[in-house]
């Protein structure tokens, strides 16, 4: 896969500033947890965790707590996943390191909650998500936060044709074609066989 060459590529090249060597790490763990690679996503959160404690800085330490929750997302451990999450967002907000990623965080978040079945949790984060994403311009997670609100609200409300779930889902695919996410496109895909949405 061309990501991980690249990937491998940034971290051969051996002790970088922890600001630059942090990315790579952080990159398998978005990649991990697309794939549902516990293993590997454990691995790269450690390394993060690692910079973030040798340098000090809010900004990695921010990071250190989202990767650590995504790491425990994929292993199945949802309550240490929120609790990593929230105190990324805490954290980002309190210090001001990394605001970019506080759209991305809650739509993480509600999607914690989604998969521990609390689908009111989740669709309140996820809509806060949707409107920060939208005021920052963050599609990325804009999208992610959409198909958790069409999961979300077709669980819960268990009716054929709801138009929100609908709705929700069209503007995820909408953003997939904008920003080309193949990864989430697939999530997309998924999040609709699962509640048995109909595909455009």
């Amino acid at each position: 896969m061309r990501a991980r060459r690249w990937l491998d590529r940034v971290i051969a090249l051996g002790a970088l500033e922890p600001v630059v060597e942090y990315v790579a790490h952080m990159g398998y763990v978005r990649l991990a947890w697309f794939e549902g690679d516990a293993a590997l996503a454990s691995a790269h959160a450690a390394h993060v965790a690692r910079l973030a404690e040798i340098s000090g800085i809010p900004y990695i330490r921010v990071y250190a707590h989202r990767c650590a929750g995504l790491a425990r997302m994929v292993a199945g451990d949802l309550d240490g996943a929120i609790d990593e999450l929230t105190r990324g967002l805490k954290l980002a907000r309190r210090s001001s390191a990394a605001r970019e990623n506080e759209a991305t965080l809650l739509a993480e978040i509600a999607d914690a909650h989604y998969r521990a079945g609390r689908d009111d949790e989740a669709i309140a984060l996820a809509t806060q998500a949707t409107t920060l994403a939208r005021r920052r311009r963050s599609r990325l997670a804009e999208c992610h936060a959409w198909i958790l609100l069409g999961s979300a609200l077709a669980r819960r409300d268990a009716a054929p044709g709801a138009p929100d779930r609908d709705a929700a889902f069209a503007a995820a695919e909408a953003l997939v074609a904008e920003t080309g996410s193949a990864p989430l496109g697939r999530l997309l895909d998924r999040a609709r066989v699962v509640v048995g949405a109909r595909q455009p």
